[in-house]
């Protein structure tokens, strides 16, 4: 049986107020049983290299359960993260959790200087396999 591929590219401005904790972002919202596994790279540009980006998801069965859903890296191990502008393409799939009704794919943003705003342009490519 043939596997379907499915790839979303998904471009957003990101900042970091200073923290020195990442903060998860989502950028791409959808079903999970649409999908059985994903891989995420992360394309930074325009960052002034003070900002961590690295690919993550959260998971939840209503959309009010994103409000206290903790982020995971996807894929746990070997993610793709950028310190500076360029790409880190992902190797790897992750299976998603199939226990849950939708992910939410974006990035986890960690402002490295602690001290002030800090913005770039994050583009994710999100390859699903159904």
């Amino acid at each position: 049986m043939a596997c379907n591929t499915q790839t979303f590219r998904v471009a957003r401005s990101v900042w970091s107020d200073g923290s020195t904790s990442p903060v998860f972002i989502g950028l791409f919202r959808t079903r999970v049983e649409k999908h059985r596994d994903m891989r995420v790279s992360v394309i930074l540009e325009g960052s002034s290299g003070a900002l961590t980006v690295s690919a993550a998801a959260a998971y939840g069965n209503t959309e009010t359960d994103f409000a206290t859903a903790s982020a995971v890296d996807v894929p746990t191990t070997g993610f793709a993260s950028r310190t500076a502008d360029g790409a880190a393409w992902a190797i790897a799939y992750e299976s998603v959790d199939a226990g849950k009704q939708l992910v939410d794919v974006g990035v986890k943003v960690k402002n490295t200087s602690g001290s002030k705003k800090e913005m770039g342009l994050v583009t994710l490519v999100i390859d699903f396999i159904d």
